[in-house]
């Protein structure tokens, strides 16, 4: 985790703007590693004069104390903002770590220590004004004017996903060091240089048998907006997960088809086993089975679902029908639930995120906006028709939002950009 992704997002929580994925993301990073958390924000601390904020005076730590005084320790929840001279107080107090388990003196000592560098970070994040109404003691009678600060500007996505256990405990995998992050029926949970593995040798035993149906533990990893992460399945099989989606998956595969569940956008390398077939499903669409190939998955609920293959074979099934497809295609599923085929796809437009490229071919702007939206983390809204333009360009996924507008803004389309909107005109 960087210490500027929780400002970002609290940034967003104080201007109402943190979706359901945002305070999911950030109620993990604040329960994640404390040790990490309070060294990030004591940097923060150390940089507000570098970085134009009022800096906090030398008792600044004793301004928390009533943040602190709090005995329980409430999950995340929403409020609506109210008058900006008590917001600060109130998002400090909605905005904690989820519960702690009774009886651990030493987890609450972790969760109370990440509560207070949390608290300080507020002061931080919402300028002077929290400055002012926690730790500065000016009489009732001065006014302070608090310019609000205006993000004309969005800075690429990154590597990043949340890795939900299947006992329902969560990690930031962002925030994480290469090794061994926990044990599950036998294999250890490896990170190792940005991609998350299963090691079946870790116990011979375990490897060498297929888990029993009953005895399958499902985790499911999940990018936020603006994360991207790359997965190893227990067969090998390799994942490429695109920002603002989700894959659920088996510790350990059974003695049958080896199952996946996808939402969102995957690319897949699939270790070939004739004898277990690889199925991805669709939640309420379909299933993609295939037994050794490599093919890209477009499934999220705004656009068409498209499946493109690039090597092997695939068939793609809905509850009416079927369509076998061989490498070059393209199968998308209708809104009516009918399956359109085409034999001659353009197979390196759908594969481009995963290079980390946005491949526009005579692609309408709609279109393009859902993925900007996604790679950025922002909230797109139109102002009237949306315009009837395409587009046909290659660009970098690791540059600013801002040079992507203005190549936009070249075809006499006008957007305004402003803390995490993007108006079009």
């Amino acid at each position: 985790m960087e210490s500027s992704r929780i400002v970002i997002l609290l940034q967003q929580y104080a201007n109402g703007q943190l979706d359901a994925a945002g305070q999911q993301e950030l109620s993990a990073l604040l329960a994640g590693d404390t040790e990490l958390l309070e060294a990030q924000l004591a940097e923060l601390v150390a940089q507000t004069a570098t970085e134009g904020l009022s800096p906090l005076p030398d008792n600044w730590q004793e301004s928390v104390q009533a943040i602190l005084a709090a005995d329980a320790l409430p999950g995340m929840t929403s409020l609506p903002m109210a008058r900006s001279h008590d917001r600060e107080e109130r998002l400090v107090e909605t905005i904690e770590p989820q519960p702690a388990v009774s009886g651990t003196a030493t987890r609450r000592r972790r969760l109370l220590s990440a509560r207070y560098w949390m608290a300080a970070s507020f002061l931080l994040v919402l300028g002077t004004a929290g400055y002012i109404w926690f730790g500065n003691p000016q009489p009732a009678t001065d006014t302070v004017v608090q310019q609000p600060v205006v993000v004309t500007d969005a800075l690429p996505g990154t590597d990043g996903a949340i890795l939900t256990l299947a006992d329902g405990s969560q990690l930031v995998l962002d925030s994480l060091g290469n090794g061994v992050l926990t044990t599950q029926q036998g294999a250890q949970v490896l990170l190792q240089n940005g991609t998350l593995q299963y090691d079946l040798q870790a116990d011979p035993q375990a490897g060498q048998q297929p888990a029993p149906p009953q005895l399958l533990a499902f985790n499911t990893m999940t990018t936020p907006k603006g994360r991207q992460f790359r997965l190893l399945l227990p067969d090998g099989t390799r994942v490429w997960l695109n920002a603002a989606s989700a894959i659920r998956y088996p510790t350990r595969f059974g003695a049958g088809n080896r199952e996946v569940e996808l939402t969102g956008e995957a690319y897949f390398e699939v270790t070939k086993n004739s004898r277990q077939p690889f199925i991805v499903k669709l939640t309420g669409m379909g299933e993609v089975e295939v037994t050794g190939t490599q093919f890209n998955i477009k499934a999220y609920a705004d656009e068409t679902v498209a499946t493109t293959l690039l090597e092997g074979a695939v068939t793609i099934r809905t509850p009416s029908q079927q369509q076998p497809m061989q490498p070059g295609s393209q199968t998308t599923m209708l809104p009516d639930g009918k399956l359109h085929h085409t034999p001659h796809a353009d197979t390196e437009q759908a594969v481009a995120w995963k290079n980390r490229s946005f491949s526009f071919k005579e692609t309408d702007l709609k279109t393009i906006l859902k993925q900007l939206a996604r790679w950025y983390d922002i909230e797109v809204k139109y102002q009237g028709a949306v315009p009837e333009k395409t587009f046909t360009s290659n660009l970098s996924m690791d540059t600013n939002l801002s040079e992507i507008l203005t190549i936009l803004r070249s075809s006499k389309i006008n957007f305004s950009f402003e803390n995490g909107v993007l108006t079009v005109q």
